[in-house]
C-alpha cells in the first residue's frame, strides 16, 4: 500500500519536472520566435528542426543539458545540427 504522503510527494516532484521541461519549451519558442521576428515560414521550420533535434536518440545529452540549464533556451533556439556538440 502506498501511503497518501509519499504518493502525494511523488505528484510533486512529477508535476516540478514537468513544469520545467514545459518553462525550458516555453523559452526556446519564445526565443525563436525573438530571433526569427514572429510566427513565420522561418518560425515553424526553426521549431521542426529543434524538435526533431531533441527528438534524436544520439542527442540524449543535449536533452538534458536543456533541461539542467547548461544550454539556455536563447543559446539552443540558435543552434543548428552542425554546431551541437551533444551529438555523438
Amino acid at each position: 500500500m502506498v501511503l497518501p504522503s509519499v504518493l502525494h510527494s511523488t505528484q510533486n516532484v512529477l508535476l516540478t519536472a514537468v513544469e520545467l521541461v514545459l518553462q525550458k519549451a516555453q523559452g526556446v519558442e519564445k526565443a525563436v520566435y525573438n530571433n526569427v521576428g514572429g510566427l513565420t515560414n522561418d518560425y515553424k521550420a526553426k521549431i521542426r528542426s529543434l524538435f526533431v533535434n531533441l527528438k534524436d536518440n544520439s542527442n540524449p545529452g543535449l536533452r538534458v543539458s536543456i533541461v539542467e540549464g547548461i544550454v539556455s533556451p536563447e543559446r539552443f533556439a540558435k543552434m543548428t545540427s552542425q554546431v551541437s556538440p551533444f551529438s555523438k
